[in-house]
């Protein structure tokens, strides 16, 4: 990285003052906007940010969206960039990188304020096609690098001298020392999360709020990495920082129903992180346990990895959290979670290489050596054979989950994990136990009751399917990989449109799979095109290619007659049996 090339932590912390400004702050669409494009920047993904994705991603378009004919997506680019440049001008505090939108694309460029270089390219915006300048280039110029640098220069000088004391008179020693060790809190850093009462309108629903708010404080304080408290009784109620956050919200009647509107705001500065309304009809009310099963929807979408606090909180972290001595069990977990995708090798290795931090500096650290465990065991799962005997491959790795049990028993996580171990071990009757625990200790565990419902369903378990489905009607995130069995599910059943659907959700997280039933689904769905754009990358899977197709999936789907489906489909496709039975190092792809 170069001196003048902003870092990525540099470009989440300028982005986060920048969303907070009154002037982008009130439109939440352009406040998407951004975050969106610097995201997928960041990610490496800008492939992704073309006019029809922001339309649909971000503006909430239906998947005919023409943006030709719809200028949604160049109107609120052109108000962003206005926005921005009215922003820029402020020399706002805390914002020390440009993010720019160039006129006529959606990849946004960063540089660190002050960079000479960097201001020209932002003034070359401003140019019209015989290169002079519009008319307020003047005023810009002015703002980039106005007159009098050497006062100016001074006057900064002493407001940063003024600050450094000011908070060193208001800051504790413990917080002080985690300002002037950064590796230390960030190691220590927890989200806080104070639920308050609910306001209720009319009057007639206090029963309920009292009920909701004592099922939230259960359920959220089920995942162990939220520290969850009441308004009324937290001390850290007054003492807020960037990782505490406000539960709060709105009860009120709706015709013979009740209507939850649930807003979670950040609270050193009341931005609202998440909000969403959920209505509770009369027909629904009179079922059984109503409240509960919104605390669990509530709770899934709040405190779970993708949920919005710890989203919120992630975005802030610092590269530094998740390698070397800044690393923690906290700031590793996103990875891990970043992981479960049975084709995110890459995720694999970050996880690995943040928990083997941990273990460099605290080699008794039972939590991190299971999670490495398990992602041993997903690395298993990319080239065992069916013929290899999975629980002896995976002795060690065992035994190094059942100790995270032994030693964290109301552990949600860890019972998960362990869950995970077991099922790469092909003990799906264990896997299937400690999955079940994980449930009882956190409803809230989505990605535990999707992996049990997932390895069920592929061994043949009917039943199964509820697993799957109650996990994505908690979350409003889902993960690709949970559409897994809706894939092959639709593909069982006939539904190939359906099957192209979800399969093409799939593809991002687990290419093997997911290409499979493209392949066999496309015939049905009379989708050559499909197939012809398609085969190579099947057949160019690495597992494929050193078993058979259907040999490698009989290591995934145990279940047999999820296999004579794929078989059926992949043979109308024209795969040859030579491609399905055996393996095929080399192949002639006009096979």
């Amino acid at each position: 990285m170069t001196d003048n090339r902003p870092s990525p932590t540099q470009i989440r912390q300028s982005l986060a003052r920048l969303i907070s400004e009154p002037d982008l702050a009130r439109s939440q669409q352009l406040v998407e906007f951004l975050t969106y494009v610097t995201e997928k920047t960041l990610a490496g993904d800008q492939e992704s940010l073309t006019a029809y994705r922001i339309g649909t991603e971000v503006f909430g378009r239906a998947a005919n969206f023409d943006p030709q004919t719809d200028s949604i997506v160049r109107v609120q680019a052109n108000r962003l960039r206005a926005i921005l440049d009215k922003l820029y001008q402020q020399s706002i505090p805390g914002v020390d990188v440009h993010i720019q939108i160039p006129v006529g694309r959606y990849i946004p460029r960063f540089s660190l304020v002050g960079d000479k270089s960097a201001d020209d390219d932002f003034l070359k915006r401003f140019e019209t096609k015989n290169g002079s300048r519009k008319v307020w280039d003047s005023r810009v110029r002015r703002q980039i690098d106005p007159p009098g640098n050497q006062k100016r220069w001074l006057l900064g000088f002493w407001a940063a001298v003024i600050a450094i004391v000011v908070i060193i008179l208001t800051t504790s020693l413990d917080e002080l020392h985690g300002l002037l060790n950064p590796q230390d809190s960030v190691a220590m850093m927890k989200p806080v999360l104070i639920i308050t009462d609910f306001d209720t309108v009319d009057g007639e629903n206090e029963a309920a709020a009292r009920v909701l708010k004592a099922l939230l404080v259960q359920r959220l304080s089920a995942f162990d990495r939220l520290d969850v408290h009441l308004a009324s009784t937290s001390e850290k109620a007054d003492n807020a920082t960037d990782e505490h956050y406000r539960l709060g919200g709105q009860i009120r009647s709706e015709g013979a129903g009740v209507r939850f509107n649930i807003v979670v705001t950040r609270k050193n500065n009341d931005k609202v992180i998440w909000s969403h309304g959920f209505a509770l009809s009369d027909t629904e009310a009179a079922q059984e346990n109503p409240l509960e099963q919104l605390a669990d929807r509530i709770a899934a979408n709040i405190g779970a990895n993708r949920g919005a606090v710890q989203s919120d909180a992630r975005a802030m972290l610092p590269d530094s959290a998740f390698t070397g001595s800044g690393a923690s069990n906290y700031s590793c977990r996103f990875l891990f979670r970043d992981a479960l995708g049975p084709g995110r090798a890459e995720e694999t290795a970050a996880a690995r290489t943040c928990y083997s931090s941990i273990l460099d500096t605290h080699s008794d650290d039972v939590m991190a050596r299971a999670v490495i465990a398990a992602l041993d065991g997903f690395d298993l799962m990319r080239h065992v054979t069916r013929h290899q005997n999975r629980g002896e491959l995976l002795q060690e790795q065992v035994r190094a989950g059942a100790n995270a049990v032994r030693i964290f028993p109301s552990s949600s996580f860890a019972r998960e994990v362990y869950g995970r171990i077991l099922w790469s071990a092909n003990d799906i009757e264990g896997a299937e136990r400690e999955f079940l625990k994980a449930l009882s200790l956190n409803p809230g565990n989505c990605d535990a009751e999707a992996a049990l419902g997932i390895m069920l369903a592929l061994k043949g378990d009917k039943d199964a399917q509820f697993h799957i489905e109650h996990a994505m009607d908690l979350t409003l995130w889902p993960a690709g990989w949970y559409f897994t069995m809706r894939s092959i599910d639709a593909m069982r059943h006939g539904d190939y449109v359906n099957a192209l659907r979800f399969a093409l959700i799939l593809l991002p997280d687990d290419p093997e799979l997911a290409l499979t039933v493209l392949i066999a689904a496309a015939p049905g769905a009379f989708r050559q095109d499909l197939i012809e754009s398609n085969r190579h990358a099947l057949l160019d899977q690495a597992p494929f290619r050193a078993q058979g197709i259907l040999p490698r999936l009989e290591v995934r789907i145990p279940a047999r007659d999820l296999r004579d489906v794929i078989r059926t489909g992949l043979v109308a496709a024209g795969l040859s049996s030579d491609l399905l039975d055996k393996p095929f190092e080399t192949y002639d792809p006009a096979r």
